[in-house]
């Protein structure tokens, strides 16, 4: 907290969550393991029908690369 007021940013306290375990953020899982995606990214990948069309088969390499499934 004394290092937000040090540089002047705020926290809305309702907002914030201390001490978690594991966070989700932005399609990745952070915890003491390290940064990892998503579970519920890679079943979406496993999931996905195959492509047939080229617009299909960019819609699938762009959410891809969104979500870094592939790192």
């Amino acid at each position: 907290l004394e290092l937000l007021k040090k540089e002047r940013l705020y926290a809305k306290f309702s907002k914030c969550e201390f001490c978690l375990k594991e966070v989700h953020f932005l399609g990745h899982v952070v915890n003491h393991n390290g940064i990892h995606v998503d579970p519920s990214k890679i079943e979406a990948v496993k999931n996905w029908k195959a492509p047939t069309t080229p617009s299909e088969i960019r819609l699938f390499l762009g959410y891809l690369v969104t979500t870094d499934v592939l790192s």
